[in-house]
């Protein structure tokens, strides 16, 4: 019977996931860092365990954990992971990928298999067993400074402006990853990329909504929800801030107040981005940013202005400019995916070059380069269709602004 009782002993150790990772710790380096883990990375089943929450946030995700279901979502503009506790499989953008080991929690951690890192992220790993570590290499995410991350969006509480009532975001309102969109349902959901500062609205058709979108503004810490070029509310990261209105300038002071010095002076920025309903004009609006001005954070500043996507990256400098390469996912390169006017103009050739304009002229405002060079990805030539033919635009020639800009302003040309 005390053989039967001590067997019975073992076989139920055995079966605890935490008995299995006694002791056997390992390093782990990101980049030629070496990673601290509240709970350590682990050998089981000769599979190397990482804690899930603390690699996949340093790789710049948003690790959502569901108590009800014993469910992980990680979520970055490029990457949707749901994987279950104790289950052999996970969904990686709603791909099915096996796992050599299920994950299993640990001291309150969820634990995954490290090569699951490579076949998500695109992250190379590699281990040394002599010094029982595991390299990994991986391109990190950069943002600009102050840039609304998915991260920050769903790891945090919102508060009404002014009050301290206060909700998250649920992660399943968002098209990227709820597994169930599109749907062909009316039922509306977020779209959103890091760093672009717009949130935009999407139908379960797969329609945006380009009139009603929300804008985060870094140096408020508030995102402006907007219907029609109306504000109607704001959600602020701070109790009881009164809502912030991008369109108006600051109350004026009572009494004079003391020129600021370089360091205090308030930093905006001039954008041509806004048209006028009343006379078809393109408008000047300032913007107001916290961080080093470059051409990432202009083009925010537009897609914050107009709900118009003007994402852009791999910025390179020429000898006597600047080359910018225009997204694919852009309002420029995508398309609106619907026939509603955008700034009081239907066809698709007037909001191709008010675009082209917009991003010219605000980097000619606000920069110092001598001439702007428009292409796409990895430095191609950048193809823009028109109704009458496609337009190609690349690194050898210059963008000088089109007849589009002459004929809807009566801003003067930056110099």
């Amino acid at each position: 019977m005390k053989r039967f009782t001590i067997a019975v002993m073992i076989a139920i150790l055995l079966l605890t996931p935490e008995s299995a990772f006694a002791a056997q710790e390992v390093a782990v380096t990101l980049n030629g860092e070496v990673q601290e883990f509240r709970v350590p990375p682990q050998i089981a089943q000769d599979r190397v365990m990482v804690p899930l929450r603390g690699l996949f946030e340093k790789l710049g995700l948003a690790v959502l954990w569901d108590p009800a279901t014993k469910r992980v979502t990680a979520a970055r503009s490029d990457c949707v992971v749901k994987i279950g506790i104790g289950e052999h499989t996970a969904l990686v953008n709603k791909t099915v990928l096996p796992l050599d080991v299920p994950a299993l929690i640990i001291d309150d951690a969820t634990m995954v298999p490290l090569r699951f890192l490579s076949e998500t992220l695109g992250a190379k790993v590699e281990w040394l067993a002599e010094d029982r570590t595991a390299v990994i290499t991986a391109d990190l995410p950069s943002y600009t400074p102050g840039a609304l991350t998915l991260r920050d969006l769903l790891g945090n509480s919102w508060y009404l402006a002014g009050t301290e009532t206060a909700f998250m975001f649920n992660p399943d309102d968002f098209s990227a990853i709820n597994d169930n969109w599109p749907d062909g349902s009316d039922t509306i959901y977020y779209s959103y990329v890091d760093g672009t500062n717009v949130i935009r609205l999407v139908t379960g058709a797969g329609t945006e909504l380009p009139n009603h979108f929300f804008t985060y503004f870094p140096s408020a810490r508030q995102l402006i929800e907007r219907v029609n070029g109306e504000v109607i509310s704001a959600y602020s990261l701070d109790k009881n801030s009164a809502p912030y209105d991008p369109q108006l300038p600051p109350e004026p002071s009572p009494t004079p107040s003391p020129v600021p010095t370089p360091t205090e002076a308030a930093k905006t920025a001039t954008l041509y981005a806004v048209f006028s309903e009343s006379d078809d004009l393109m408008r000047l609006i300032e913007y107001p940013y916290d961080s080093t001005l470059d051409a990432q954070v202009l083009a925010n500043g537009l897609s914050g202005a107009t709900g118009l996507n003007f994402q852009i990256f791999g910025l390179e400098l020429a000898s006597d400019g600047l080359v910018v390469n225009w997204s694919s996912e852009s309002t420029l390169l995508k398309g609106l995916t619907n026939e509603e006017p955008v700034f009081y103009f239907n066809d698709s050739d007037s909001l191709n070059w008010f675009m082209l304009d917009s991003l010219y002229y605000t980097l000619k405002e606000n920069l110092t380069f001598l001439n702007i060079y428009y292409t796409s990805s990895n430095g191609n030539p950048l193809v823009v269709p028109f109704s009458n033919g496609n337009v190609t635009f690349s690194k050898d020639t210059p963008y000088l602004g089109s007849s589009f800009y002459i004929e809807h302003t009566d801003v003067p040309n930056p110099q």
